[in-house]
């Protein structure tokens, strides 16, 4: 059976059940092809990259899918699922600073992945890498990750501003400048939401900066 997506950004009732129940993790994940790291986009592509008779959509190659992208992260987004569903204030904290942890780590990854395949762009960052702080997003890419998604589909391109009002929340919070009330449960369900939206936003950037067989 295809597992239910959402690819406008937009949660109903019955879907925030079923995040909380199945994993919001598995929800959102894709599979990727071993070869050229392309994340399948619609349930068709992902039949094909698990199906070692078909080929990728993306470099035509068939053999077998590479697992899902991005797995690492499942359990992460599984725990902002269940957290956010209860009815415990906490419970609703601990679910907006995970989603905020989630999307610094899927950064994070994109980053490592881009410089993996453009050898000279690391050489050039070479000394900002051994820092402590290390690149930043704009460093790596050349432009800000809102710049990046005004070329992306209008779904996604609000995430960066709906990230950072719960980043300033979280911020808040963590640095002690505002209790804990000021995270509510309508933010819990806001990082439910934009989990789903940032492993959409993992896989279009994946796939425009991010496809070795683009380099190879």
């Amino acid at each position: 059976m295809k597992r239910e997506r959402d690819m406008h950004g937009q949660l109903d009732r019955n879907l925030l059940e079923r995040a909380a129940q199945q994993g919001l993790g598995h929800i959102g994940v894709r599979s990727r092809c071993y070869n050229c790291n392309y994340i399948a986009e619609t349930d068709d592509e992902e039949d094909r990259l698990a199906k070692t008779n078909l080929s990728c959509p993306n470099c035509g190659l068939a053999g077998r899918g590479a697992g899902l992208a991005p797995s690492k992260y499942l359990d992460v987004a599984n725990w902002i699922g269940q957290y956010a569903k209860t009815e415990y204030r906490r419970d609703h904290v601990s679910a907006v600073v995970l989603f905020c942890a989630l999307t610094e780590s899927i950064l994070e990854t994109l980053k490592d992945d881009y410089l993996g395949i453009h050898p000279k762009k690391k050489n050039k960052l070479k000394k900002k890498l051994e820092s402590n702080k290390g690149p930043d997003f704009k460093d790596v890419f050349n432009n800000t990750l809102s710049d990046l998604l005004k070329t992306a589909p209008p779904n996604l391109r609000d995430f960066p501003s709906r990230w950072k009002d719960l980043r300033e929340k979280r911020n808040k919070f963590l640095h002690a400048k505002s209790s804990s009330y000021l995270i509510h449960k309508t933010d819990a369900d806001e990082a439910i939401v934009l989990t789903l939206m940032v492993f959409h936003v993992y896989t279009w950037l994946n796939n425009n900066y991010c496809l070795k067989s683009q380099f190879s």
